[in-house]
């Protein structure tokens, strides 16, 4: 899970270099209940990314910034969320077998 979360980390880094904008300052890499990681701008900085769609698909525009991807942060979001699932669910039957012997 860190090594994908390294990657993403990673990937806005690469991306605020091509952007000419700084990664946690202007660039934000933040946690969407509907697209899982994605990145951040405000509306006005992102007129950068308007004409390169190819390469930084748009998500959504909001009141707060721009939504958008790319195609490794996509699969690197996925590869999270995975592995959080599977986390989630391992950690769920671990609670469940301690309770069981605990007798409860």
């Amino acid at each position: 899970m860190n090594e994908s979360m390294e990657r993403m980390i990673n990937e806005q880094n690469l991306v605020a270099r091509n952007i000419k904008m700084e990664a946690e300052k202007k660039l934000k890499l933040e946690k969407s209940t509907i697209y899982g990681y994605c990145f951040r701008l405000s509306r006005t900085d992102a007129t950068v990314i308007r004409n390169k769609q190819n390469l930084y698909p748009e998500l959504s525009t909001q009141k707060n910034g721009v939504y958008f991807t790319t195609p490794k942060l996509r699969s690197e979001s996925t590869a999270y969320q995975d592995y959080s699932k599977k986390y989630d669910k391992t950690q769920a039957s671990l609670v469940k077998e301690i309770l069981k012997i605990a007798g409860k």
